[in-house]
């Protein structure tokens, strides 16, 4: 771009019939400073969201519903999602009926694993089961 503001110049001084390109060079030069500028703001706000650890907008609710979409699943909470570095972490609670045993709870967690992953390759996920405890209301025949 500066080069050819100076070509601009040179034609300028050259050919009078092209003199309105005398100031090439200080347009290319405005020209520059632009791109510098976007690409400065660009590169500050990846930086800035890179030590806020943010995770790509949407993505929670993507994890959530390929977490629920697991047989099995009551429900899924406090979903935290971070980055750092070109590394991935995903820590949320599952609910899981109480009757089921560990075992079952546990297959269903690697189900979700697998599902998060499916979303989100290389995340490391962390999940933490809970009971899904029915009040008593909520159950008239007891």
């Amino acid at each position: 771009m500066v080069l050819l503001g100076l070509l601009g110049v040179l034609i300028a001084e050259r050919l009078p019939m092209f003199s309105f390109l005398i100031h090439a060079d200080a347009v290319a030069a405005l020209g520059v400073a632009m791109i510098v500028i976007v690409i400065s703001l660009r590169l500050g706000r990846r930086c800035i969201s890179a030590l806020l650890d943010t995770a790509p907008s949407g993505l929670d609710r993507k994890i959530q519903r390929a977490a629920e979409s697991v047989s099995g699943v009551e429900g899924i909470h406090q979903i935290r999602i971070r980055t750092s570095g070109p590394r991935m972490f995903v820590d949320m609670h599952a609910t899981f009926s109480g009757s089921r045993s560990l075992e079952e709870v546990h297959d269903r967690s690697e189900a979700i694993e697998r599902a998060v992953r499916a979303v989100a390759p290389d995340a490391d996920v962390t999940i933490h089961m809970e009971p899904h405890l029915e009040r008593q209301d909520d159950n008239p025949g007891s």
